[in-house]
């Protein structure tokens, strides 16, 4: 694979550690990354009725390690 079509794991982690969808979109799997960036926005909202409390970091977690193992298959 060419060199500028690998995608840096580290950078994508980051960018889902910031908002999950992000780091999906940077990797170039864009339909997933607006649906976790929806989900997330979602869940955001559902802090005030107590649920996204629970939920939200969990999809957080999910969607760092969801865009790092994609990465790594990409990258392969």
């Amino acid at each position: 694979m060419e060199q500028n079509k690998q995608k840096s794991p580290i950078i994508a982690i980051i960018l889902s550690f910031i908002f999950p969808g992000l780091g999906q979109t940077y990797i170039g799997q864009q339909q997933k990354g607006v649906l976790f960036i929806v989900i997330g926005i979602c869940l955001v909202l559902m802090i005030y009725i107590l649920i996204g409390i629970v939920l939200y970091p969990l999809f957080w977690l999910y969607s760092m390690y969801d865009v790092y193992t994609s990465a790594t298959k990409l990258n392969a």
